[in-house]
């Protein structure tokens, strides 16, 4: 019976019932469940709290001056008690937490538990636990929350201490939710005397951590043994890399978050966060966002609303990828911002004045910028999403695009293009064409690599037991590699002595019909297969079954592409379906010409008799991308149907 989950409780109307509830709930349980709460609430993630708990205890450590300290307290909250016909029962320990499979119950329990910030936000609000300030008591948090993981932040003063004690045992009698005192701990400031930590402690009943233990599975103090505090984490950080979320932080708006709400009371709180300084003892929080800075200062465009917040001459507003501020123009004081730039009574660009004050390549691009209609805020977007919002997902591949680009093994340097072409586009295996783009590029761990890094004392290839196991050998010049191909018949052009390894075998490759482009890709990676077999494996090299893996390998290829074609049935055209009956179903689409920054836009409108409405096309000018394109295709949409009367 201890194999049975709780989940099998849950019948299927009841999980529709409670689905429904849960559906109903979310869209207006972050207005319910106090900010301090990290757990459940949609937009609100784990690692806010885990953030904002780094910035409190980086405080108290360097808080080492001053008559007025605090403390952190870590509880353990672990014991329960259930009233049955009016009588309270003893004290047990769950054997398990929140129910499996039952949406519900997760969501039931934060508005039990809420009754806890409810009872700390009282106290702090008659000033009986003010909790830790933040940018010289600006603002202050008492208390963070992720589920029943509790962490409270009180005054180092034995009044400080009896109220935590009070709200505790309040809570304990309320809700039926004990807290383990033995397992509990309490972190203090810096600046709190030996004397009123014996006090609080003794008061409390908890014991003293020097240095604060993990909170919610990651390290509360990070010194200058990084790669030891976060060695458990990176594993974990590295599978969770795609499954980012979206998140804000605010750069010139009031922060809605509490996280962003926190980093601005204690950092900038007069500014926004691209035109702060680091500042003197910063939390390794805050530097690490300072130190990726200049990635969103190079990723934000201005969107363009009114126009009065974006300077002409010093934002960022032109679109595109790079190059997105006017530059290299003479620039007039007497224009500034944008707004300046907009005809006030057509809501469009003066291009006349654009066209004086820059050049045609810039007046192009400012012209093709869209402009509101409904006159809008300008705001900051992240320039490569569609969206405009910033994702953690998105500055990664941003970071990891640039980090590929400006490496010296790039796929695109001139000469291998082709090469790289022909590669992808082979129907072999993707790990046959991996292994070959590795080769190509010095990554394997040859011996050469090896000892390098000294990790290998061997230098001598295996299969030739004649020159040096490197990249340039792996690639053309290895005497087994030479015998397989001309087994093969592959064609090798003339080349001069000064050519190298790569370019040959690019240039090779390249030439190569279909059916040789594929023996020699299959052969540099079954010579690697039987190599590591022959080191790790012990099994013997045999030049016979390597030719023979290879000629079946070809073989299967030629079979599966085959019988492939043979089952592979032509698709239908997908036909355009009516819609309902008096229902008017509007078709658009629009075609981008790079050349000369032209889009063509084409729409649409037909009944539930297929009968055509009303249809028109569009030109546009100065178009930057397709995407561009799409968006304004959309407009002209929206636009006809409103001059129809749809």
């Amino acid at each position: 019976m201890s194999q049975f989950r709780p989940i099998s409780l849950c019948n299927v109307v009841y999980k529709i019932i409670a689905k429904v509830l849960v559906n109903r709930i979310s869209v207006i349980l972050g207005d319910c469940i106090n900010e301090a709460q990290g757990a459940f609430i949609p937009e609100r993630l784990i690692s806010d709290n885990v953030l904002i708990a780094y910035e409190v205890f980086h405080s108290l450590k360097m808080k080492k001056c001053g008559k007025k300290g605090n403390f952190a307290l870590k509880l353990d909250m672990m014991s329960y008690s259930i009233c049955l016909n009016g009588m309270s029962s003893d004290w047990f320990s769950p054997s398990r937490g929140l129910r499996q499979g039952d949406p519900l119950s997760p969501y039931l329990f934060l508005i039990c538990a809420e009754s806890f910030s409810t009872l700390l936000e009282d106290a702090k609000h008659r000033g009986c636990m003010g909790g830790a300030p933040f940018g010289r008591g600006r603002f202050s948090i008492n208390h963070l929350l992720f589920v029943d993981d509790c962490i409270l932040f009180g005054d180092a003063t034995h009044e400080g201490a009896r109220t935590v004690s009070k709200v505790i045992r309040e809570y304990e009698l309320s809700a039926g939710q004990g807290v383990n005192y033995d397992k509990s701990l309490i972190y203090f400031s810096a600046n709190v005397s030996d004397e009123v930590k014996e006090d609080i402690t003794s008061l409390l009943g908890v014991r003293v951590a020097s240095n604060p233990e993990k909170y919610l599975g990651l390290p509360m103090m990070v010194g200058r043994r990084k790669t030891w505090a976060f060695a458990n984490f990176i594993d974990r950080f590295r599978k969770r890399v795609e499954g980012w979320s979206l998140r804000y932080l605010s750069m010139g708006v009031q922060p809605q978050y509490l996280l962003a709400i926190v980093l601005k009371a204690r950092y900038f709180p007069f500014t926004d966060i691209l035109a702060v300084k680091v500042g003197s003892y910063p939390s390794f929080t805050w530097r690490s966002i300072c130190g990726a800075r200049e990635l969103i200062e190079e990723g934000v465009l201005w969107r363009i609303g009114k126009g009065d917040r974006v300077n002409i001459w010093n934002d960022p507003l032109l679109h595109g990828r790079e190059n997105n501020r006017v530059s290299g123009q003479e620039i007039r004081p007497t224009w500034t911002t944008v707004n300046q730039l907009i005809e006030a009574d057509t809501n469009t660009w003066n291009r006349d004045l654009i066209r004086s004050l820059v050049d045609e390549i810039i007046a192009t691009r400012i012209l093709s910028i869209p402009i509101s209609e409904s006159r809008t805020e300008d705001t900051l977007v992240w320039k490569y999403e569609g969206s405009g919002d910033y994702t953690v997902k998105s500055g990664y591949r941003v970071l990891a695009t640039s980090l590929v680009q400006t490496n010296s093994y790039s796929s695109n340097e001139d000469g291998y293009k082709d090469f790289y072409k022909a590669l992808w586009s082979l129907n072999i295996s993707e790990k046959t064409k991996i292994h070959n783009w590795r080769l190509f590029n010095n990554l394997l761990p040859h011996f050469s690599n090896l000892a390098r890094r000294l990790l290998s004392v061997d230098t001598v290839c295996l299969l030739c037991k004649v020159e040096l196991e490197d990249a340039n050998h792996l690639l053309w010049s290895c005497g087994t590699l030479q015998g397989i191909w001309s087994y093969f018949q592959v064609k090798i052009p003339d080349f001069e002595d000064s050519t190298c390894c790569k370019m040959r075998l690019a240039k090779t490759f390249s030439t190569a019909d279909e059916q040789q482009k594929r023996i020699i890709a299959i052969s540099s990676w079954s010579l690697w297969y039987r190599r590591n077999k022959l080191i790790h494996g012990g099994i013997k090299f045999s030049l016979e079954e390597v030719l023979g893996f290879i000629w079946g390998f070809v073989q299967e290829l030629d079979k599966n592409k085959e019988n492939l074609h043979s089952h592979v049935r032509p698709m239908k055209k997908d036909l355009w379906r009516p819609p309902d009956e008096g229902v008017i179903k509007i078709n658009f689409d629009a075609s981008f010409q790079r050349d000369n920054s032209l889009a063509t836009t084409a729409v649409i409108a037909r009944d539930s008799t297929g009968e055509i409405i009303g249809a028109e096309t569009y030109f546009i000018e100065n178009v930057v991308d397709s995407f561009v394109a799409e968006a304004r295709v959309c407009e002209r949409a929206l636009i006809f149907a409103t001059s129809m009367g749809f």
